[in-house]
């Protein structure tokens, strides 16, 4: 949920930014828990620090939307 929208939640195939670290990815899968909901996000690589294209997986509250 976000401030702008409380509604929402990610959805697979989203693209999303880790709030904590400014990172952005793709959703890939979402898992249903009892503390709420985790995302398995494909996080985009960042050529120029030479990290690779890295998939990790979070808290739906860490992330937020990615808007044009």
């Amino acid at each position: 949920m976000t401030a702008r929208n409380p509604a929402w939640r990610p959805v697979i195939g989203e693209r999303v930014v880790l709030v904590a670290t400014g990172e952005t990815g793709t959703v890939l899968q979402l898992a249903p828990t009892e503390w709420g909901l985790l995302c398995d996000i494909a996080l985009d690589p960042w050529p120029a620090l030479g990290r690779a294209a890295e998939r990790r997986v979070h808290a739906s509250t860490e992330l937020r939307p990615l808007t044009p």
